[in-house]
């Protein structure tokens, strides 16, 4: 939770809201009024999977559930670009897509784990 989620969480957050054109060109897209929203939404995500890293497994089951409905939301978003348009830019189609599945795969892995444990 703290490092895949939260802390990659606020790094993009950051980077959206203050490097937008940095971010815009990674993705492969123009500078957007919509990457200030995309970074609230990281920070408030990376922020909660932070928090959650010290509370109980009900906290991390909702922190896991908003994070995977965002991330794997993200990653149908970078798959569009791809068959629609052809982004194949870095931040599309490479490192932060493939997180984008193997992050929230994981976490529901790792919730489900320990649910099982303490049954």
């Amino acid at each position: 939770m703290l490092l895949p989620i939260g802390i990659t969480g606020l790094w993009a957050g950051a980077f959206h809201i203050f490097f937008p054109a940095t971010a815009a060109k990674l993705i492969g897209c123009d500078v957007s009024p919509f990457q200030f929203e995309v970074g609230m939404a990281d920070l408030a995500i990376g922020a909660t999977a932070c928090i959650a890293f010290w509370r109980d497994l009900g906290f991390k089951a909702a922190d896991v559930s908003a994070a995977s409905i965002f991330l794997l939301g993200d990653a149908v978003g970078h798959v569009k670009q791809m068959l629609i348009v052809g982004n194949f830019a870095p931040g599309n189609a490479g490192v932060p897509f493939y997180m984008d599945i193997i992050c929230p795969t994981l976490a529901i892995a790792f919730l489900l784990i320990a649910k099982r444990q303490r049954c």
